[in-house]
């Protein structure tokens, strides 16, 4: 499961503490009318893998590293690289410099 692959990573083992933080954070943000208006159709691991990879740069700075390193490391961040994937892909929208779009770099 996406919980057992953060706890049991080989290159980053997440404490059980900060998990339950990120994934009551998810929890918050998916049920907001904002979600359900907008993002119908994300789900809570979607939500989960972007506060993880944006607000904890030990998860984003090891998962990055497996696209340098051996590939076959990157199957210990599958269910992250996934979900980021499809949270981009499905649910992210284009922008053009100078539309008025903004960038955020962390999930709060």
């Amino acid at each position: 499961s996406f919980k057992d692959e953060l706890i049991n990573n080989k290159y980053f083992k997440m404490h059980l503490e900060p998990y339950q933080e990120a994934y009551l954070q998810a929890e918050i943000y998916f049920n907001t009318n904002y979600r359900k208006d907008q993002h119908p159709l994300i789900t809570m691991s979607h939500i989960l893998s972007i506060i993880l990879y944006c607000n904890y740069d030990h998860i984003a700075y090891e998962f990055s590293k497996t696209y340098r390193r051996n590939i076959s490391d990157h199957a210990e961040f599958y269910h992250l690289g996934k979900y980021l994937k499809q949270s981009g892909l499905e649910h992210g929208k284009i922008t053009q410099a100078g539309d008025g779009s903004r960038f955020y770099c962390a999930a709060d």
